[in-house]
């Protein structure tokens, strides 16, 4: 059972051909290109990204005016959403979801461009779930050793 093993025979040559890469800087915008300004919340975008349809595409297009006015009140043009993929009409039904979800107040007039204002991030728990209590609702609820029995 004493089995001495040879340590050098089991080296690679060279490295073995493994190639380590340098920790490279992230991607900067070339001068005059369009970015992204942040800093975003990150609740804030992970409402919007659970969804559906293009609310992400909108909430993005969203936060891109919001770096660009520096305000938080931007008003956003449908037709302007094609560039990111998707109809004038996805991006009116991700523009609707995002203010169901509580994320943007939307003032609206016919044919004008919606007046967006972005909201802080509402509560919110750790499911995603539709029916889940906000930590601010649970304050105000009261169980009683009846609720438990009815489970």
């Amino acid at each position: 059972m004493d089995r001495l093993v040879d340590i050098d025979a089991l080296r690679v040559a060279n490295g073995g051909g493994v190639r380590t890469s340098a920790r490279r800087p992230p991607p900067r915008p070339r001068q005059r290109e369009r970015f992204l300004k942040g800093p975003i919340p990150w609740p804030w975008l992970e409402r919007a990204g659970a969804l559906p349809g293009k609310a992400l595409h909108v909430a993005i297009r969203l936060w891109f005016e919001v770096g660009l006015t520096k305000s938080s009140k931007v008003s956003i043009s449908m037709t302007g959403m094609t560039k990111m993929g998707g109809s004038r009409f996805a991006a009116s039904r991700g523009l609707a979801a995002l203010e169901g979800a509580g994320l943007v107040s939307v003032v609206r007039h016919a044919g004008r461009k919606p007046q967006v204002v972005m909201l802080e991030t509402p509560a919110m728990t750790t499911s995603t779930s539709p029916n889940a209590t906000t930590i601010a609702e649970a304050d105000d609820v009261v169980v009683t050793p009846d609720d438990h029995e009815q489970r």
